[in-house]
């Protein structure tokens, strides 16, 4: 797909792992192949998901400065998305299906024609079938991995291995790259066939219980 002269928006909840990370990645693999586009990213639940901070996740930084060096996410600040942000862009690519339809349905009196018909899950886009979700690493600080042995005649636990949460971004970061890398490369897609395959009020309430008390 060309995206010479359009306006790219990426968006998650917080805007500092998953929408930052695939804007600066779209930004160099843009760079590199000589396509002018403008590219941005918002959270949005800002206030909610990233209310304590100020740039992107240490996690997100590492991982892309393992890809790109001269990365400048280290300078991104979260932003919170508002009617404008969304308009002003060709296309809104999310990092979530449920995510989709919380968009819609918070700008759904004003121009819900419009928006149905810009705004996507990044996979979903990009022409995956299934496991459209780029999921979530923030707030995982590690996980467990265990090895067992036969002792006695019974098997135990012989190892606990803990890993670091990076693997997580380092999976998040690789999902994002593989969905634009397609975009780029696939065909402009059919949107009245990607609206026909949507069942929006289960991805909505999904999204939705992320923020519930």
């Amino acid at each position: 797909m060309d995206f010479n002269n359009k306006s790219l928006l990426f968006v998650c909840y917080g805007n500092t792992c998953r929408s930052p990370m695939a804007e600066y990645l779209m930004k160099e693999i843009c760079r590199r192949r000589g396509i002018d586009a403008h590219i941005y990213s918002r959270g949005l639940y800002v206030h909610l998901a990233a209310k304590d901070k100020t740039r992107a996740s240490e996690e997100a930084c590492i991982v892309m400065e393992e890809v790109y060096l001269s990365t400048q996410i280290r300078q991104h600040v979260p932003v919170h998305m508002n009617l404008s942000d969304i308009l002003s862009a060709d296309i809104v690519l999310a990092m979530e299906q449920g995510l989709c339809d919380t968009i819609i349905r918070t700008y759904r009196r004003r121009r819900e024609d419009e928006l149905q018909r810009k705004v996507f899950a990044l996979k979903e886009f990009a022409g995956f079938t299934e496991d459209l979700d780029v999921e979530d690493p923030i707030g995982l600080d590690f996980h467990y991995t265990y090895e067992t042995a036969p002792v006695n005649g019974k098997y135990r636990l012989v190892q606990k291995i803990k890993h670091s949460v990076i693997e997580r971004y380092r999976s998040c970061r690789d999902e994002i790259k593989a969905g634009i890398e397609r975009i780029l490369e696939n065909p402009e897609p059919d949107v009245d066939a990607l609206l026909k395959n949507r069942t929006g009020w289960g991805r909505f309430k999904k999204a939705m219980r992320r923020f519930q008390v």
